[in-house]
């Protein structure tokens, strides 16, 4: 009763702050605070990462008096979709739940307020004082500040794990009920069995394709692309083969593996008596005025769950090893061939609605080339600083065109190499002209 009454009330706390921070956060939207805080960002210059490092900051300083629940259930919601809103963002909602997370552990670390700090204080023996945890914490923020700089440059460490969830899978966000995986995958192969023909003849056409203007890196992969989806009717003969053999296999193994977990669940419930019988009769011995008729009856009844539990042993048949391990390897060989399938699917059409979205925005990057070749005469004759105005405003441009990070990551570079005392307007030029060229 009191470990319930203690969890309902941890829980129910848990949940009125949960609902408190919703009411605050909608109340917030609607007097128009998430305007202003759009606002703000926005007009911080720098773009995203400017954005990005004003609001991890705050919420680094936010972590020195409020717990992670306040932060993440008031703050998070209200800064994360202007972020991720942001066309330069070119981020993940789960890269930047990740820095979020980091940057919330780091807060807790680091003095005078740290949440951690104060934890280990009240644990810790009255030898070791606040001062010593203070410096002996110093390392950790260290490798912690270490980390947060590891993500934030390196988003695909970040992402990993999630990009391998297949897009047709359970695990896919977003998250879906398992059970309608086998119902969609079954959908699909039927749409592969009725338009098999036309799939085949469409990619036929892609393959047979002139992509000799397409970039070498894009050309790569929409080949890649079309090999795998000519295979992906071979990789659904492959599961079907495989589920009707572990279907045909599973009929006649079935009645084996009742009849074993039967025996097995019997002798589980035959040793836990066991075990709670020979505790009573060694607790009954080391008692002094233990009763002998007592000890011999206990005895008596350990006696005779041995005899029954070594009577079931014998009964599991002498196949049954053998038979589990075919039915284990039967049903590995289906997984394996779900995921090749799902693993090459997905790699198959993931190029494909890439490759449109740039080519849908070709002539957006075409009326870019005038702007883009204005920039190195504005460079030669206008001030350092005006010229880095021109070029990140061209560079914002480029931002909303797909498939153009190349050309811009060159204007950032030009941009600063106009920056500060040591700017060096020739190398801006050239990487201008090179911005041109891509």
């Amino acid at each position: 009763n009191g470990v319930m009454k203690d969890t309902v009330k941890t829980t129910s706390m848990v949940f009125i702050i949960l609902i408190g921070a919703a009411m605050l956060t909608s109340a917030f939207r609607a007097f128009g605070g998430e305007e202003l805080v759009r606002e703000f960002l926005t007009g911080l210059p720098g773009g995203f990462w400017t954005q990005f490092i004003v609001v991890m900051l705050v919420i680094f300083l936010l972590g020195f008096f409020l717990d992670f629940i306040e932060i993440a259930v008031v703050v998070v919601p209200i800064v994360a979709p202007i972020l991720l809103a942001n066309p330069e963002a070119n981020v993940t909602a789960v890269w930047l739940g990740v820095m979020f997370g980091l940057n919330i552990q780091t807060s807790f670390l680091t003095p005078p307020f740290g949440f951690a700090l104060f934890y280990l204080r009240g644990v810790a023996p009255k030898i070791v004082r606040t001062v010593h945890i203070y410096r002996g914490a110093l390392a950790f923020i260290g490798l912690q500040l270490l980390a947060l700089v590891i993500a934030g440059s390196f988003p695909s460490l970040v992402n990993y794990l999630p990009n391998r969830s297949f897009l047709t899978s359970e695990t896919a966000p977003p998250p879906m009920n398992p059970r309608l995986q086998s119902c969609l995958e079954s959908y699909l192969f039927d749409f592969y069995d009725n338009e098999g023909d036309r799939l085949r003849g469409s990619i036929g056409q892609m393959a047979a394709a002139d992509l000799s203007y397409l970039p070498t890196s894009v050309r790569k992969a929409l080949e890649e692309s079309t090999d795998k989806a000519q295979a992906t009717f071979a990789l659904v003969e492959a599961v079907r083969e495989s589920q009707q053999a572990l279907t045909d296999y599973e009929q006649e193994y079935r009645p084996l593996h009742m009849q074993v977990r039967d025996l097995q669940s019997q002798m589980r419930k035959l040793d836990a008596e066991l075990k709670q019988h020979s505790l009573r009769l060694r607790r009954l011995s080391e008692e002094d005025n233990a009763k002998p008729a007592q000890l011999a009856k206990l005895q008596a009844e350990i006696d005779h769950l041995t005899i029954e539990r070594e009577a079931l042993e014998p009964q599991i048949p002498v196949n049954w090893q053998a038979d589990h391990d075919q039915y284990l390897t039967l049903s590995k060989a289906e997984k394996r061939a779900l995921n090749r399938y799902r693993n090459n699917v997905d790699s198959a059409y993931e190029p494909v609605p890439a490759l449109l979205q740039v080519l849908q925005q070709t002539e957006a990057l075409a009326a870019q080339e005038p702007e883009i070749a204005a920039l190195i005469t504005t460079i030669s004759e206008q001030d350092s600083k005006l010229a880095m105005e021109q070029v990140e405003t061209v560079a914002n441009s480029l931002g909303l065109i797909a498939g153009s990070s190349k050309v811009k990551s060159k204007l950032s570079k030009a941009r600063r190499a106009l920056k500060g005392k040591r700017a060096d307007p020739a190398k801006a030029q050239k990487l201008v002209g090179e911005s041109l060229s891509l």
